[in-house]
C-alpha cells in the first residue's frame, strides 16, 4: 500500500516486518462472533506491517489465468457475476448486483460450493462418456468418465482457489467416488455422515462454520426427505409434470427442514 507503483496480485513472495496480533472480538449476547468467524475462515490473526519488501513479484498461475480473462469480462454486462461463478471472487460485483443478491437471499449461488462442484463433475462425466462412443472398445472404461469428472471437479475447485466450501464439496466427492469403486453397498445416509467426518478430520475448524453445519443439514434434509415423503410414481413419469414436480417436492421439503436451523443461526 506504501508504493502505488506495485502491482501486487496472488503468489507474489514478500519480506513484512510487522506485529501479528491475536484474534479478539467482543463476546456480547445477541453480537457476531467474530473471532470464530475469522477462525473458521483459516485467519489467525490481524498484521500490522511497518516495513515492506518485493522479493519475487511473479504471480501464481491461477493468478495468470484470472488476468487473462478479467480484460475480456470487463466489456460484459453482467461481468462481476459471471467473474464470480467463474473464479470465486466478487471485485467485480456491482453495488446493485451485491445489494439485489443479499435482498434476494441468492448470495449463496455465486459462493464456489458443492452445487459448482457437482455442474463441474457432471460436465467432466458426461463429456468422456460421450467421447467414448468414439473409441475403440479397448479404450472404454465405466472408470474414465468418473475421474474425468473428478478431474474437472479438482481444477473448479482450484480455480476458485479451494474456497472452503468447495474444498468440503470436493472432499464428499472424492468419498463417493471412492465408495463406488468397494464391493459392498453404501446407503447415502452413511456417506453423508462419513463426508462429514472426513471433511471434520482433514479441516477441524471447519465445525466453527455456520456454512459448514447448513450445508450438512442440507444433504441430510434431502435424504430424509426423499425416504420419508417420496414423491409417487404416477407423477415422476409424466411427461411435463415429472420434470417439474421433483424440483418443486424438494424444495418444500428443503423449505421445512431447514428452516429450525436458519431460525437458529439467522434469528
Amino acid at each position: 500500500k506504501g508504493n502505488s507503483s506495485i502491482s501486487v496480485c496472488a503468489g507474489q513472495r514478500w519480506l513484512i516486518n510487522g506485529k501479528l496480533n491475536p484474534l479478539h472480538s467482543s463476546l456480547n449476547e445477541g453480537g457476531f462472533n467474530q473471532q470464530r468467524y475469522l477462525l473458521s475462515q483459516r485467519i489467525i490473526g490481524s498484521l500490522k506491517s511497518q516495513q515492506l519488501e518485493l522479493v519475487n513479484p511473479q504471480c501464481s498461475l491461477r493468478q495468470k489465468v484470472i488476468n487473462h480473462f478479467s480484460d475480456k469480462l470487463h466489456l460484459l454486462a453482467n461481468a462481476g457475476i459471471i467473474y464470480a461463478l467463474m473464479f470465486g471472487e466478487r471485485g467485480l460485483l456491482t453495488e446493485g448486483h451485491s445489494k439485489l443478491l443479499q435482498n434476494t437471499g441468492l448470495t449463496h449461488l455465486i459462493a464456489i460450493s458443492g452445487l459448482h462442484i457437482g455442474i463441474a463433475y457432471l460436465i467432466g462425466y458426461r463429456f468422456i462418456w460421450l467421447a467414448q462412443y468414439f473409441f475403440p472398445a479397448k479404450w472404454i472404461n465405466e472408470n474414465i468418465p468418473m475421474i474425468s469428472g473428478l478431474l474437472f471437479a479438482f481444477l473448479y475447485a482450484w480455480i476458485s482457489d479451494f474456497a472452503i466450501p468447495a474444498t468440503r464439496a470436493f472432499l464428499a466427492l472424492l468419498l463417493w467416488a471412492y465408495i463406488r469403486q468397494q464391493p459392498f453397498y453404501c446407503f447415502p445416509w452413511q456417506w453423508a455422515l462419513w463426508s462429514v467426518a472426513f471433511i471434520l478430520l482433514i479441516d477441524p475448524l471447519a465445525i466453527l462454520s455456520d456454512s459448514f453445519w447448513l450445508s450438512s443439514f442440507a444433504v441430510l434434509a434431502i435424504l430424509y426427505w426423499i425416504k420419508i415423503f417420496p414423491l409417487s410414481d404416477n407423477i415422476r413419469y409424466r411427461p411435463f409434470i415429472g420434470k417439474i414436480a421433483p424440483l418443486l417436492h424438494l424444495q418444500v421439503g428443503l423449505l421445512i427442514l431447514l428452516m429450525p436451523i436458519q431460525v437458529l443461526l439467522f434469528g
